[in-house]
């Protein structure tokens, strides 16, 4: 059976924002995307454009434009197509990119602007490549009996922020916590994806009792105060609180109160 991939041309520009935030550009044929960054928050700005090998136009609404011709100047990688496939080499280069390079954050928490910046372009075309193994099925995994797991949301019920936490407690290991806030907005054909993580084995608070269905969560930082769930068989669960966390071009947003609506399940997400 033959299997035809796509050609693909793919740009990653590192960028200097302003306040010690890190920004990227990352382009491709379905997309572009600018990713600011700092610690464990992050937005992510998506915009249509064009990108070719000769370079990217995109306009990022309100918030700025980047229209810029790419000159290589020198080959990092070059790649065969492998014994199954034929075709042209992938090849990776770097080279400058020349022109409009503007943006400007929500109240310009960051900004960028540049005339000429290095970056990195991939140029993957299009294999036509032959794969005739059986499938391979992946092995089952057995759920330990003694296991116990939860997943708490909480959702905002005007706009589209998120606050969730996913807590595993083991027989014989320490407890493993995720907490999380997302905010969803779209700005004149932009769309913007804030997220705020934090949590490890070791910090950070989750207690949670599925056959009672109360929960407390307390965060570590940049997170700040608490909340408690509580599940309600005949009216609404209540989710009440001080929890609070930074997301980026919003400044600190409160994650719980009356505005939110929440649930919990003895289990953790499936991202199959």
């Amino acid at each position: 059976m033959a299997v035809d991939g796509d050609g693909e041309t793919t740009f990653e520009v590192p960028l200097k924002g302003t306040h010690g935030l890190s920004v990227k550009l990352e382009a491709d044929d379905d997309e572009i995307e600018l990713t600011v960054r700092k610690g464990s928050q992050y937005a992510v700005y998506t915009a249509p454009g064009k990108v070719s090998p000769a370079g990217i136009a995109v306009k990022f609404g309100p918030f700025g434009e980047f229209d810029v011709d790419y000159q290589p100047f020198r080959t990092l990688e070059t790649h065969e197509p492998g014994r199954r496939c034929t075709g042209e080499p992938r090849t990776k280069t770097e080279g400058f990119l020349r022109g409009v390079i503007r943006f400007r954050g929500e109240d310009g928490y960051v900004e960028v602007e540049a005339s000429r910046v290095k970056g990195t372009l991939i140029l993957q075309p299009q294999w036509d490549c032959d794969y005739r193994r059986p499938g391979m099925t992946s092995p089952a995994v057995a759920s330990k009996a003694d296991d116990e797991e939860a997943t708490l949301t909480a959702r905002a019920r005007r706009t589209r922020t998120s606050f969730g936490v996913i807590g595993a407690r083991r027989k014989d290991e320490r407890p493993s916590t995720f907490f999380f806030a997302v905010s969803l907005d779209t700005r004149e054909g932009v769309g913007i994806s804030r997220v705020t993580f934090g949590g490890d084995r070791s910090t950070g608070n989750f207690e949670f009792d599925n056959s009672r269905g109360i929960a407390t969560v307390d965060p570590p930082a940049p997170f700040a105060g608490s909340a408690h769930y509580v599940r309600r068989p005949h009216g609404p669960d209540t989710w009440k609180g001080s929890l609070t966390a930074p997301l980026l071009g919003l400044g600190r947003v409160r994650l719980a109160g009356p505005g939110y609506k929440a649930w919990m399940v003895p289990r953790l997400p499936n991202f199959e």
